[in-house]
């Protein structure tokens, strides 16, 4: 009887970059497993833990499957952690993957060019995200007037 690991090839892809909030894509291969195996594949976030696959498997394996990544206010550090395990013998490896949160554009419109001294300056802000989908977002700003004249 010869182990799993001696004869089959494992890989799983993912980016090394996840954008918060949105869906990713990760795929897994097993070819050749002498034994039945199971694949776990987990994204651990802080304190928690998501299952992104978990398949048993017989024979060749191929699949991708989208995940939700989640929400996040900052940059932060995640794992993936894969294992693969049979009756003779476990091969785990946890990799590090960096969580983004999404970018964002803010446009700001002026109803007209140039103002004169005194007129009042009506302006519109919106909030793109980075699919030039519009969203909801409370953005902060500060006017400013050449003569000192601040404004907030």
């Amino acid at each position: 009887h010869v182990p799993f690991s001696t004869y089959s090839i494992y890989a799983v892809t993912v980016s090394s970059r996840l954008t918060g909030g949105k869906q990713e894509t990760l795929c897994a291969q097993i070819h050749g497993p002498t034994e039945p195996v199971s694949l776990t594949v987990l994204l651990e976030v802080n304190s928690g833990t998501t299952i992104v696959l978990a398949e048993a498997v017989k024979q060749d394996f191929y699949r991708c499957v989208d995940f939700q990544v989640p929400t996040v206010r900052s940059r932060l550090v995640a794992n993936i952690n894969v294992t693969v395990q049979g009756e003779s013998a476990l091969m785990s490896k946890k990799t590090k993957v960096v969580i983004e949160p999404p970018g964002f554009m803010h446009i700001i419109q002026t109803d007209k060019p140039i103002y004169k001294p005194g007129q009042t300056v009506q302006f519109r802000i919106v909030s793109l995200d980075a699919n030039f989908i519009p969203v909801a977002r409370v953005v902060g700003f500060y006017l400013s007037s050449p003569i000192s004249c601040d404004t907030v």
